[in-house]
């Protein structure tokens, strides 16, 4: 990258650089001149190029590489990144600037390493949109990625060869950005190291490395001797012109030798195969053996490589029985009908995690985070997911029977036709939760938060529902309702019996709108006057007030 000394406003740069042969970055009034790359430089662009594009296809994106400019609004600059992304509609006509990115990735070259690093990077992370800064190593597998956590703060996260037990042929990036997952293999797919290169240059700077000495130009005192033979077969020739084997061998019949030979060749070939297939297994259990060092030497992990190796460990049919991943990050993992039965997943993050028609018998699931986590079909038979993050999960059609989901949240979940025969809800969040044709019967909903939730055609039957709150809560078509004993809980009044409407409002916030306002207070008058179901002692309801 060479650097020009004149100072330019930002105008005065645009509409110069527009007449210059080559491309100029620009930074605080100075511009400078991008150098040429190489090939595994350029063979990286196109890889990951070629997968962005089949990914984001039809979703609104634009991926851009080296010929758009990137501006940073903040401080007027303008920089020619090898590949951004922008799912910002604002951008969608934009012809050669950039202004609000979500991803930006370097390609590192020895030219461009440390102001990819120092100056792009500080300048990079003012641009309010940006989610992700990759650096990808063109001279040896190696991707830094940068990302905005939770907290907006930046986080490292670095992959390379040596953080992982397996070939980099199964080693993938997560660009959560754009959740997307990238294989190294495809990414340094045609891309030869510098490393190669330098072996081959040093074999014909330094001959006396080579397996022969260089060709020499003297001649055998005997005979003459080809320019182009080496000392070492002028040797071997001599010798054997003053050797009687040479006559002993002319005589041999060279068909009998070839059969010979070809026995030998055959034998070596079936006893090598033999010595393969007799180790198939022992190499399988050697890496099951691998694999599972990593999950429990790695417990607590952040990074994403034990959720990698669970994730090859379920791939290859291995059960996840009782598997320690407490604290562990597993976000984004595809563990669809796993068995992790007994497993101790407490405080583990299972955020969009792929869980369907698993088997999470009497797991623990204490305090984990399964916010939008796919658990439709799943098995939570006697699972402890009391303070467990529920929201927005997928879990119909779920068992969970007996589970214990006290102080759970589970706002906005879909339990539609989950079974939650003899469950644990007590003091649970079910704000706006869809349980219509969920099967509460026995259940224990006792302090539950219930507002909003849309419990149309779920059977109630002897659910406990002890001072929970009703408030809004749709009961529309709920089955064995008097069974309930819905006087138990609190703003039961304040319910919806009749047919209502869904709405959300401006902030995304679920309300039900009786469609006959009328009809519904009947409803309310014939449930309090509904003598058998009064209770012995008013529930206390203050704590909903």
């Amino acid at each position: 990258m060479t650097k020009q000394t004149q100072r330019m406003t930002p105008e005065e740069y645009l509409a110069w650089e527009q007449q210059q042969p080559i491309k100029y970055e620009y930074i605080n009034g100075k511009v400078y001149g991008m150098t040429r790359e190489t090939f595994s430089h350029n063979n990286i662009v196109i890889n990951l190029v070629s997968a962005l594009k089949s990914h984001l296809q039809g979703k609104g994106c634009k991926v851009q590489i080296a010929d758009t400019k990137v501006a940073v609004s903040t401080n007027d600059s303008f920089f020619y990144p090898d590949v951004v992304v922008s799912c910002d509609p604002r951008d969608r006509e934009s012809r050669n600037i950039i202004y609000y990115p979500c991803l930006i990735v370097e390609v590192l070259s020895s030219s461009t390493e440390a102001f990819d690093r120092a100056q792009k990077c500080k300048h990079y992370r003012q641009i309010e949109s940006l989610k992700e800064y990759v650096l990808i190593d063109s001279e040896k597998i190696c991707i830094e990625c940068y990302q905005v956590n939770e907290k907006n703060k930046w986080e490292l996260t670095t992959y390379s060869l040596e953080e992982i037990a397996d070939s980099q042929q199964k080693f993938s990036v997560q660009l959560e950005s754009i959740n997307f997952e990238l294989t190294t293999s495809l990414l340094y797919k045609n891309v030869v190291f510098s490393e190669k290169i330098n072996i081959e240059k040093d074999r014909r700077e330094n001959p006396k490395q080579q397996d022969f000495s260089s060709p020499q130009d003297i001649p055998s005192p005997n005979r003459k001797t080809p320019k182009k033979q080496t000392r070492l077969i002028r040797r071997f020739s001599d010798w054997w012109e003053t050797t009687p084997i040479k006559k002993f061998i002319e005589d041999i019949d060279y068909l009998a030798v070839l059969n010979v030979v070809s026995l030998l060749a055959n034998i070596a070939i079936i006893s090598s195969l033999v010595t393969w297939f007799t180790g198939f297994e022992e190499r399988k259990e050697e890496k099951l053996v691998a694999t599972w060092s990593i999950i429990n030497d790695g417990q607590g992990d952040q990074s994403g490589v034990v959720k990698t190796a669970v994730e090859r460990l379920h791939k290859d049919g291995f059960s996840l029985l009782g598997v320690q991943l407490d604290g562990t990050n597993l976000g984004l993992a595809n563990l669809s009908e796993a068995d992790l039965s007994l497993a101790n997943l407490s405080k583990a993050d299972l955020v969009f995690a792929k869980l369907s028609e698993a088997k999470f018998i009497a797991a623990n699931l204490r305090e984990a985070n399964l916010r939008l986590a796919n658990l439709r079909g799943a098995d939570l038979t006697l699972a402890n997911l009391s303070e467990a993050d529920l929201s927005f999960a997928n879990l119909s059609e779920t068992y969970l029977s007996f589970a214990n989901l006290s102080e759970t949240y589970l706002s906005e979940a879909n339990l539609s036709e989950t079974y939650l025969t003899l469950a644990n809800l007590s003091k649970t969040d079910i704000y706006g939760a869809d349980l219509s044709l969920a099967n509460l019967s026995l259940a224990n909903l006792s302090l539950a938060n219930l507002s909003k939730a849309n419990l149309g055609l779920a059977n109630l039957s002897l659910v406990n529902l002890g001072l929970a709150n009703l408030s809004e809560t749709y009961l529309f078509n709920a089955k064995n309702l008097s069974n309930a004993q819905i006087k138990l809980a609190c703003n039961w009044k304040e319910a919806i019996y009749v047919n209502a409407t869904r709405v959300e409002d401006e902030y995304g916030r679920i309300q039900w709108i009786p469609e006959d306002q009328q009809a519904n207070q009947e409803r309310i008058k014939e449930i309090e006057q509904d003598k058998s179901s009064e209770p012995e002692n008013p529930p206390d309801c203050s704590k909903w007030e």
